[in-house]
């Protein structure tokens, strides 16, 4: 449980406190059964009126569920996120994802969000449906699920989250982690496409590859300039041990990386500029690229907020817009982070905005992930005492440091103006400082007088702004991606 209300420490481990624990993944029966208990006493808590020592009667209501990709579907009694209607937050599907210029909200909008009413009714037909079959979840599962599609929905369930399925938002740490995750999956294989393919084949460590290689030179920037050493060391593992089984890279991103990125991505697609004979469809997927690294970046710096004003709700928007464009004309396509920061980030903050008059950054999950690091600690210090009794000692100490310390000594949490430290942004510093040295995109201007970096004034960077404002490829463009 989070304590939103707590505003400047609504990221932090010390605002987010345990209700139970349990050693099972987070979508068994058991977590399920669990959930339905908390709605009972959500209800239970938004049907009564307390009354203050002053006199002032208090009501509580429920404003959000923060929640991520994979822990909502379960939650929600939907399929998953590889389904044909594969939004929790909006019956977008499969073949209308790649709209551009598309909306969420009422009848008149490209997509709406899922009616509770309607989930309802879905999740009974499909237990009826399921009711006339020997093995719907085995081999008659196909059916279940085309049923489920039919009908234009993701429902096969009742919601174990019951009315409450309707609070659920994108959520901004996990999302910006895909965003930056899925931008990598495009970088790195221009990497190993123009690496020398031979010593490529007779490798068995990265290592082995000679310093001139574009994969050698694209880890060492990783590792020494955007200081993300952990996914260097993936990249390392994947390349001795899965490389050759035909296995692809993968990796998931953390709000670390991402916040890394955020500051230097661009250095990452300068090196790979740099590489002898590229094809003219590289250039553009690189250039495409960085174009896509500077709106993740400023999305992300708003709609992670917690204070936001109306101009920056707006500004959201149109990064957004950018963002999903680019990918849909110039990439691989849509996918569902793609679509999920395109037009479900947005809205939702334009949504929060105008009935709490705060940003998304009341729905991050910064505080539970640090929590998942905290407990984990927690669990390193209770080796000594039975696994039975483990949680008892976890939520003890639990008790003790954010409650009962608290009670007893409630200044000690007040935090001084003076003392805190200037937070983090993703925006590198030399940017917001707006330095003249630097590029917006982070990079060094070739000249103090210079517009920008050599990236950003390229031909193929103004092609690729043009079409993306336009909504279509241009001709020029045409010629790049045949």
């Amino acid at each position: 449980m989070s304590i939103l209300n707590l505003l400047n420490r609504v990221q932090s481990c010390n605002a987010n406190h345990l209700l139970m624990g349990a050693n099972c993944a987070e979508d068994t029966p058991l977590m399920k059964q669990y959930t339905k208990h908390l709605v009972e006493e959500m209800k239970l808590i938004e049907g009564t009126k307390l009354t203050t020592d002053q006199g002032h009667e208090v009501e509580f209501c429920f404003q959000l569920i923060p929640a991520d990709m994979k822990w909502l579907p379960s939650m929600s009694g939907e399929l998953n996120n590889c389904a044909i209607y594969f939004s929790p937050f909006a019956n977008v599907n499969q073949t209308d994802k790649t709209t551009i210029g598309g909306s969420i909200g009422g009848p008149k909008s490209t997509w709406q969000p899922w009616d509770y009413s309607k989930r309802i009714q879905v999740a009974e037909k499909v237990a009826k449906f399921k009711a006339k079959l020997k093995d719907p979840d085995g081999k008659q599962r196909p059916e279940v699920t085309k049923l489920i599609a039919k009908e234009k929905s993701r429902q096969e369930f009742v919601p174990p989250l019951g009315k409450y399925v309707d609070l659920a938002k994108a959520e901004p740490l996990h999302n910006t982690n895909n965003a930056w995750q899925h931008w990598f999956s495009a970088l790195l294989p221009v990497a190993m496409q123009y690496s020398d393919q031979v010593k490529i084949k007779t490798a068995t460590v990265v290592s082995d590859l000679p310093n001139s290689s574009p994969l050698v030179a694209l880890l060492k920037c990783i590792r020494e300039t955007v200081k993300c050493g952990r996914l260097c060391n993936s990249i390392n593992r994947w390349f001795s041990e899965k490389r050759k089984k035909g296995i692809s890279f993968s990796y998931r991103f953390t709000g670390l990386e991402s916040k890394r990125f955020s500051w230097n991505f661009a250095h990452l697609t300068e090196i790979l500029l740099q590489i002898d004979k590229l094809s003219s469809g590289s250039v553009l997927k690189l250039h495409t690229l960085a174009f896509i690294g500077v709106q993740i970046r400023d999305a992300a710096a708003i709609y992670s907020r917690v204070d936001v004003s109306k101009q920056q709700v707006e500004d959201l928007k149109g990064l957004c817009q950018k963002y999903f464009t680019a990918n849909r004309l110039l990439l691989d396509g849509v996918n569902p982070t793609v679509w999920t920061v395109g037009y479900a980030i947005p809205y939702h903050t334009s949504q929060l905005f105008e009935t709490l008059g705060y940003g998304l950054g009341l729905n991050s999950m910064q505080g539970r992930e640090a929590k998942h690091v905290k407990l984990a600690k927690y669990v390193e210090n209770t080796c000594n005492v039975k696994k039975s009794m483990r949680w008892w000692i976890v939520f003890r100490h639990e008790f003790v440091c954010l409650i009962w310390l608290r009670e007893m000594d409630p200044y000690s949490v007040i935090y001084h103006e003076e003392m805190k430290k200037d937070p983090d942004s993703y925006i590198p510093k030399r940017v917001k400082d707006h330095d003249e040295r630097f590029c917006y995109c982070g990079l060094l201007k070739l000249n103090v007088t210079d517009e920008g970096c050599m990236v950003c004034t390229d031909n193929v960077m103004k092609l690729v702004k043009q079409s993306v404002f336009t909504g279509k490829v241009n001709n020029e463009l045409q010629q790049f991606l045949k």
